[in-house]
């Protein structure tokens, strides 16, 4: 059985637009979770459109918000990790920087 590829790798492979890392990483663990777009924005309470603006990179949110997400569907600890470090490099910090900087 071979590993499914992120959604940003995939699209880049086929010659479409890259989307923000965290669109594509919000759409990520929508997919592996089986959650649809409206069943997210009911658990978080907010509405749908606000949701598709997020995945879609239309919308940042807050480092609050972005926890939010993980608390209330159940996501590991290494997802919640992932949705914080595309958020952050899509708002330009640097997340290579060396130990000694």
């Amino acid at each position: 059985m071979s590993k499914k590829k992120p959604r940003a790798e995939a699209d880049a492979m086929s010659g479409v637009a890259e989307p923000p890392r965290f669109a594509a990483a919000m759409a990520d663990v929508l997919e592996d979770h089986g959650l649809s777009q409206v069943a997210l924005a009911a658990t978080l309470g907010t509405s749908a459109s606000y949701v598709s603006a997020v995945t879609m990179g239309k919308k940042t949110l807050s480092p609050q918000r972005i926890d939010e997400i993980p608390d209330t569907i159940g996501l590991n600890a290494a997802e919640r990790v992932r949705l914080h470090r595309t958020a952050a490099q899509d708002r330009g910090f640097r997340l290579d920087l060396p130990e000694d900087f």
